[in-house]
């Protein structure tokens, strides 16, 4: 008989809202780690969209994701009934699957889940269902808690939590821009597209309070700069062009320019929910700052590819958990001077096949740590340039305080855009909370710590270790629960 796993993981795909996310959730959870070398023990959840005739069921899957596998395959099997390889239940009968089983005939959780890896990225994935794992099914959940990411994911309230931070020390400025939020009820209550009267309140508002333009218009709970616009970059180019010349009649023209752009765009926006976000546009650098908490005593210094073996083992688990930066930062590079931001089309795009792929932006690593900094590899993308020391520490102390009031849990991702407009005193601002990690090779934080001569690998694997469950407290759910059996390849689920 082959000895137990070592640990026993339910990574949790899909999505409950759109097929977008289903796309960008299955994507990156076929890349995540398995570590099969390290006994692990993988089973798979993928949670059906709402749309076709699989919409509310999920599709199991044991041990991998097969590399042959796409999206659109999951998609049509399941909707056609012959999903060869793949056991298909509905919602219901997964929750009474879920965490449960010991090694008997007809149970598809061989052994007690120790441990739940989400990979959903949308709203509900990233809240709702990792308190349904956390809450009602009481299994650990790898990463940012659910009620956390109520906070986290919906930039409206990121901005309500962090904005706090401005008086919480005397001189703290704030760690974000300036801006507002609506609601399309207050705008218009009858349904009827919105026109010039109905944005021109909106206008004066943004100059009030949000910067004047160009201001970003964001949609609070999107994520891959889905809803995310750049609105007045022609207006205010033509006004600083014009200046004081302008005629009457022009600047009515182009105060109607302005709020047809307004208005095209909240059309957007609103078409993913009821809110909009207004922000200041800060002009300058952007950047992806991580952090991870430490339970041990020691720091990332364990984990350096370098590091003598006797350094290298895990962390001993201690009360108090610190925070390490991730000392090697990204700075995404705009290469656009049209389109100073990010985009839609900068992350993730269609491949040959159709299939959702994720596009290789125009990227360095950036570092103020000495041994860090390199500039040896023919791929100038792999080395790692300097950045101004203070620059590096204000951005860091920004993230640290951010993770705390946000609660986020294990590890933490922040977007970031520095104020150059006065270059001895660059401002950063945090723009964004990223707090998912995919667990995969390319993801951002993978990606920050291989850039920093640290294994990826072992501080997930350390993670995972340190949040699960033990296969007694596992064994002992199982059993005060009742498990539930599932014949393979149907939707027939038995409770015991």
């Amino acid at each position: 008989m082959p000895p137990p796993p070592s640990l026993s993981v339910l990574h949790l795909v899909g999505s409950s809202e759109t097929r977008f996310y289903f796309e960008c959730s299955f994507l990156y959870a076929k890349l995540a780690c398995r570590f099969e070398q390290e006994r692990v023990k993988n089973y798979y959840a993928l949670l059906l969209p709402p749309c076709g005739e699989g919409a509310g069921r999920v599709a199991l899957l044991e041990d991998e994701i097969p590399a042959e596998l796409s999206a659109d395959d999951v998609l049509d099997r399941c909707e056609a009934g012959a999903a060869d390889g793949i056991t298909l239940v509905s919602v219901t009968e997964f929750l009474g699957l879920a965490g449960r089983g010991p090694a008997e005939s007809g149970c598809y959780f061989h052994h007690p889940v120790q441990l739940v890896v989400p990979h959903m990225f949308d709203s509900a994935g990233m809240t709702t269902w990792r308190m349904l794992a956390e809450d009602v099914l009481r299994l650990p959940v790898a990463g940012m808690p659910g009620a956390a990411n109520v906070f986290a994911q919906d930039k409206v309230a990121t901005r309500l939590v962090l904005g706090q931070l401005a008086g919480a020390s005397e001189g703290a400025r704030s760690p974000i821009p300036r801006g507002f939020a609506v609601r399309r009820r207050e705008l218009k209550a009858d349904g009827r597209d919105l026109g010039a009267d109905d944005v021109a309140p909106l206008i004066e508002r943004v100059r009030v309070e949000a910067g004047g333009f160009p201001v970003m218009l964001k949609s609070p709970l999107e994520d891959n700069s889905r809803g995310l616009h750049l609105v007045g970059r022609a207006y205010a180019e033509k006004k600083r062009t014009l200046g004081d010349s302008a005629s009457a009649e022009r600047t009515r023209e182009l105060e109607s320019e302005l709020a047809a752009e307004l208005c095209e765009k909240l059309g957007d926006v609103f078409g993913y929910g009821d809110a909009a976000l207004f922000e200041e546009f800060i002009p300058g650098r952007e950047f992806r700052c991580g952090v991870i908490e430490q339970r041990g005593g020691t720091d990332l210094a364990a984990y350096r590819l370098d590091a003598p073996a006797a350094d290298r083992a895990a962390p001993a688990a201690c009360a108090s958990p610190r925070l390490a930066p991730i000392p090697v930062m990204v700075e995404y590079v705009m290469t656009n001077p049209e389109m100073p931001i990010r985009t839609a089309a900068d992350k993730l795009s269609k491949g040959d096949k159709g299939e959702m792929v994720m596009t290789k932006c125009t990227r360095r690593y950036v570092s103020s740590h000495p041994d860090q900094q390199r500039n040896n590899h023919d791929d100038d993308e792999m080395n790692v340039h300097p950045i101004e020391a203070a620059l590096q520490a204000e951005i860091e102390a920004l993230v640290e305080g951010a993770h705390e009031a946000l609660g986020c849990g294990g590890y933490s991702l922040f977007d970031i855009r520095v104020d150059d407009r006065d270059p001895s005193h660059p401002r950063p601002y945090i723009i964004e909370c990223c707090a998912f990690w995919s667990f995969s090779p390319k993801s951002a934080l993978s990606l920050m710590l291989t850039a920093s001569g640290l294994a990826f690998e072992r501080v997930v694997l350390d993670m995972w270790r340190e949040k699960a469950l033990s296969r007694e407290k596992a064994a002992a759910l199982v059993s005060r629960d009742g498990l539930g059996t599932v014949s393979a390849n149907t939707s027939t689920v038995v409770k015991t």
